[in-house]
């Protein structure tokens, strides 16, 4: 595993989330209780990161504990050496290598030695990466549109007719139907309620889009996704060791968690911004108070589409002329680690394909906007448009859209 805040390429951050969150599933699947980034406190208050935490209860009163750290160099005699301090420090039963690099041959002996497993992921599980970008851990649904495709081109076209508020401006070009993949996580929370020192178990429904990883919120009749509280796919480790710390205690003092995370006070202090933009924790001076109400904002899109009498059909939409499926790019496991922090336990992940119709506005062959028309509301959505207007989908959109005359 590598050290807080080190540099990584995004082909190895993209290797580690697919086989990290390939071994959680495994490990869930057996009943393990699995925690990803976890920070761990041993002999003399030293504390380390593990990557996988995975954790059973066999027998009443018995747990066995196991440690996964996904290694992505070469591993080495003073790689294994470390680990093997940590074996001594840590409240951990086994250590388990996943090592994406190569493997030093005394380094392997010595691991051995030490009871320290090195695995070895594309020998010891036959797979690769291509291979585990088709692992599904997850079940997957789209929605039907609840409008022709006919339909939606006759919305369109009358919302680019002049009128005495609104002047002509630009004609419809080219229109396809796109899904956007949005990341449905139900989970169990227990909340701390501060004010009657009780804990609430609450079912929460968090959904994010597979794009760029924003929350899926309710706008009015709509579904949208909100920017101004920034990515969460791109929350940082630190971050999610902060927050875990913060909703450990309810309320914590800025001061104490340098501290107890090993992370120097001022990179806290922006950490802790982070996550109040996110409106995760609230900031009081020094203290710091975890919430809970801002996951009232989610929506579940697939709820929202059966209230609106659509129908929602299992497995993933198709691709033909004028259909596209975006893929998913956001790191879910980010979105497992949050919610993990907050104290809750992951029940389901799925994805949700989301129907939209966008259509290329122009005017003397020059590209105005993009019109997007919601084919659950039947109304204009330009909250996509930041997803939409993206490099990526715009060169698939130019491949991919029907030409409308």
């Amino acid at each position: 595993m590598e050290k807080l805040g080190e540099q990584e390429t995004e082909s190895l951050k993209h290797e580690k989330e697919y086989i990290a969150s390939w071994i959680a599933s495994k490990l869930r699947s057996h009943g393990f209780n699995v925690k990803r980034k976890y920070l761990v406190e041993g002999i003399g208050g030293i504390k380390h990161i593990i990557d996988i935490v995975a954790e059973l209860s066999p027998i009443p009163g018995s747990t066995i504990r196991i440690g996964f750290l996904i290694h992505t160099k070469e591993l080495r005699v003073d790689d294994i050496e470390k680990f093997i301090a940590w074996y001594d420090e840590l409240p951990i039963d086994k250590i388990v290598v996943i090592s994406l690099g190569g493997v030093d041959v005394e380094a392997y002996e010595l691991a051995q030695k030490y009871g320290i497993d090195v695995v070895k992921p594309y020998e010891h599980f036959a797979i690769d990466v291509k291979s585990l970008r088709a692992i599904s851990t997850y079940e997957e649904y789209y929605i039907k549109p609840k409008m022709s495709f006919k339909e939606a081109v006759e919305v369109m076209k009358s919302k680019l007719k002049p009128s005495i508020l609104r002047r002509h401006k630009g004609r419809l070009k080219s229109v396809a139907l796109i899904y956007v993949p949005f990341v449905v996580i139900n989970a169990k929370l227990a909340e701390k309620n501060l004010a009657a020192g009780s804990i609430d178990i609450l079912d929460i429904t968090l959904a994010f889009d597979g794009v760029m990883g924003y929350p899926v919120i309710r706008s009015g009749s709509n579904i949208a996704i909100d920017e101004m509280m920034g990515s969460f796919s791109e929350i940082s480790d630190e971050a999610i060791v902060i927050m875990r710390n913060i909703t450990e205690h309810g309320t914590v003092f800025i001061s104490e968690l340098s501290g107890a995370t090993g992370i120097p006070k001022e990179r806290v202090k922006a950490f802790l911004d982070v996550l109040s933009d996110k409106g995760l924790v609230d900031i009081f001076g020094d203290v710091v108070e975890v919430r809970y109400d801002v996951l009232k904002k989610f929506i579940d899109p697939i709820k929202m589409a059966k209230q609106s009498g659509c129908e929602v059909l299992k497995g993933k939409p198709k691709e033909d002329e004028g259909v596209i499926v975006l893929p998913l790019k956001a790191y879910v496991s980010k979105f497992i680690e949050l919610v993990e922090a907050i104290n809750g336990k992951m029940e389901s992940i799925n994805i949700v394909y989301y129907p939209l119709f966008v259509g290329e506005i122009v005017e003397n062959s020059k590209r105005l906007r993009f019109m997007v028309i919601d084919s659950v509301s039947g109304e204009e959505n330009p909250a996509f448009c930041p997803i939409i207007s993206s490099i990526e989908v715009v060169e698939v959109f130019e491949k991919q859209s029907v030409e409308v005359h």
